[in-house]
């Protein structure tokens, strides 16, 4: 995997947290 495929993956990861928060918060 070359590195710019890596820190994508991780952005993406770190933009689902940040969605699971939201929802909690809105329950």
């Amino acid at each position: 995997m070359k590195e710019e495929e890596e820190e994508e993956e991780e952005e993406e990861e770190e933009e689902e947290e940040e969605e699971e928060k939201k929802e909690e918060e809105e329950e």
